[in-house]
């Protein structure tokens, strides 16, 4: 029996939200509920502002209007010592995976266990505890070796496990299936859900690829670059088996599209993209 379980709790919460660049609007009028031990996808197509909402919601960018509330906390009014803690709570996994790469496996774990002032951890503790969040991830034994010395797939492990060093309550990630081979994509959906199930975390993707969409989301929205918001919501393969919306549609089937027009010169992506 695994820790989680899920819950009714909202976690996230966007409201009225608009995302913009200068006079650029990217999305408007974003409105949705995250739930404690959801794993939240972010969906849509290419440039329809995935990143960029994902960004506003660890607080590297400040939404144009609305408000992004953390336990009904709003992160853009929050006094300083409460958005530190909003931040402190949460673990980003960027898509290049971000690791220094002049830095050991666990020296990259370590650097984000001393950037906080609330852990107060002797350098042998440190590395013990990197240890410990890098055998969570599958890679015990590999804490001295360098990025450039591991796979993609173990590169965005190692990731992971800087991610997490500080216990967040919340797991970002962008992307990270991407440039992955389709095993390595499927042992880190697995790591995903692992993380889920133990350690009772929420955890929100921003991804484009079907095979993580329909095994780890039990909840997403549609992002649509046309009209600049959400146009559905809910369980994935739900959306996939009962929506109507024509572009919901033609993404969540899309591999079932390219397998039936293997062949014919039929370019799924420019067509969704024109619609």
């Amino acid at each position: 029996m695994t820790a989680y379980a899920m819950t009714e709790k909202v976690h996230i919460k966007a409201c009225h939200l608009t995302l913009a660049y200068d006079d650029f609007i990217v999305q408007q009028d974003l409105n949705f509920k995250i739930m404690r031990g959801d794993i939240f996808i972010i969906m849509g197509g290419s440039g329809c502002g995935k990143s960029t909402l994902l960004r506003h919601l660890i607080g590297l960018n400040h939404p144009a209007t609305g408000q992004i509330l953390f336990d009904d906390i709003d992160l853009c009014t929050a006094t300083p010592e409460l958005r530190n803690k909003i931040l402190f709570s949460m673990g980003v996994l960027f898509q290049s995976g971000a690791l220094f790469s002049s830095m050991t496996l666990a020296e990259n774990v370590c650097l984000a266990l001393s950037a906080s002032s609330a852990v107060k951890l002797t350098l042998q503790e440190m590395r013990e505890l990197a240890s410990f969040k890098l055998a969570l991830v599958g890679l015990k034994g590999f804490e001295d070796y360098y990025p450039n010395e591991i796979s993609g797939g173990m590169r965005k492990r190692a990731g992971i496990a800087r991610a997490i060093a500080l216990d967040p309550q919340i797991l970002f990630f962008d992307e990270p299936s991407a440039g992955l081979d389709p095993i390595s994509a499927k042992l880190l959906d697995d790591l995903i859900l692992e993380l889920r199930d133990n350690l009772g975390t929420t955890i929100v993707v921003v991804t484009h690829e079907l095979a993580s969409i329909f095994a780890i989301g039990n909840h997403s929205i549609f992002l649509d670059e046309e009209s600049k918001t959400i146009i559905a919501s809910g369980n994935p393969t739900d959306l996939r088996n009962h929506c109507d919306n024509r572009k919901v549609q033609r993404f969540l089937t899309r591999d079932l599209a390219d397998k039936k027009h293997h062949g014919s010169g039929t370019c799924f992506d420019n067509d969704l993209s024109n619609s």
